[in-house]
């Protein structure tokens, strides 16, 4: 093989193999950068319902003893329409850079905070049509809802920050398999040469 198609070749191989390095750092780079972004958002948005936890546990447990002691005509229940998410249904699409274990857990409290919505919503509306033991066991499946988005969402608060704030490290599995054997290739030419 002569010396002028050997350099051809090494500086080829080295070309693709800077572009490779570059591309995939790039792609890796934005993808960290919005999911960074998409963790801080999250957090945020979940951060901001936590002060009214202790409202609605309040309210929900004056209800639960009102029906209980059987006075319910002294019980005032307004109607509300089902609040809604500003942040989450914009970040469903791009959950999947946030890691398994985060989407799961993000998952989880939205869907607990959904639950509880429903559950307030239905009893707000129709809790006048309800006997006592349909309201007390609706009144306190939102309890339930509430206290688990409550105990996991301060945990996932915590590590959505964690993520948003983790430094950008790049070498993933894939971008090292996919440029290793350009960089093999060419090590190869040299020392074949």
């Amino acid at each position: 093989m002569s010396d002028a198609l050997l350099a051809a070749i090494i500086a080829g191989s080295v070309a693709i193999s800077v572009a490779l390095l570059t591309q995939f750092a790039a792609e890796a780079y934005r993808r960290h950068r919005e999911g960074s972004s998409v963790a801080a958002a999250l957090a945020g948005e979940l951060a901001a319902y936590s002060p009214a936890i202790n409202t609605l546990s309040e309210e929900l447990g004056r209800w639960l003893k009102t029906v209980a002691a059987g006075d319910r005509e002294f019980l005032v229940i307004r109607t509300i329409e089902r609040p809604t998410d500003v942040v989450f249904p914009e970040m469903v699409e791009k959950l999947g850079l946030l890691g398994v274990v985060l989407v799961e857990k993000v998952v989880f409290v939205y869907g607990q905070i959904h639950a509880f919505r429903v559950g307030h919503e239905l009893i707000s509306q129709h809790h006048l049509t309800m006997d006592d033991d349909e309201l007390m066991g609706r009144l306190t499946s939102c309890v339930f809802a509430l206290m688990a988005a409550h105990e996991e969402g301060e945990q996932l608060i915590n590590l959505l920050k964690a993520r948003a704030q983790r430094r950008f490290v790049p070498g993933s599995r894939s971008f090292w398999w996919t440029v290793c054997p350009l960089l093999v290739v060419g090590s190869a030419l040299l020392v074949y040469r």
